[in-house]
């Protein structure tokens, strides 16, 4: 009997100590719904396919903050600097255009007027108070929008949204369309 206790004690011992540690990792199912968690996080439902990876980690405070992308002319427009078509040659050239000013939240959602299209707007990160540059896609004219601290939602009816959240490493841009 203690013979059989001690080989089976050590055989268990050999198998804990032959495994290798693995990742932990957890997926959870249900009807229409995966949510894996593990190296990244990955959501999948009806019309949602989001994928967070998970990489070393960034200090919320950037070294230096980031810097915007000079704003581009409209078509037909000239350039800061050149004359315009058929007026003086010696007349001075047109002064440079006024920086683009980040707007917070809140301003945003004061002066903007949705509609569809895809836009690129300037916003405050309200996390790491720094600007960035939001590009999204609107599919029509929302019945709703909503601005809570760190995010502005697009409420287009029942189940249907686009939310532009905001955290420490940036923007997530998620929509549902059902």
């Amino acid at each position: 009997m203690i013979r059989n206790t001690l080989l089976g004690s050590l055989a268990l011992a050999g198998l804990f100590a032959s495994s290798s540690s693995g990742s932990a990792q957890v997926v959870v199912c249900a009807p229409f719904v995966r949510v894996q968690v593990g190296p990244g996080v990955q959501v999948q439902a009806p019309g949602i396919n989001l994928v967070v990876p998970t990489g070393p980690a960034t200090p919320l405070v950037p070294a230096q903050p980031p810097t915007l992308p000079p704003p581009t002319p409209l078509p037909g427009t000239p350039l800061p600097g050149t004359p315009l078509p058929g007026a003086d040659p010696d007349a001075p050239p047109m002064p440079a255009p006024a920086p683009i000013r980040a707007m917070t939240l809140r301003e945003f959602a004061d002066h903007f007027r949705p509609a569809a299209g895809s836009y690129e707007v300037a916003l405050i990160n309200p996390v790491t108070c720094q600007p960035c540059l939001v590009r999204f896609c609107l599919p029509g004219c929302p019945n709703r929008v909503v601005v809570n601290r760190c995010e502005i939602v697009y409420r287009y009816g029942i189940g249907r949204w686009v939310r532009i959240h905001f955290d420490g490493n940036g923007y997530v841009v998620t929509s549902r369309k059902v």
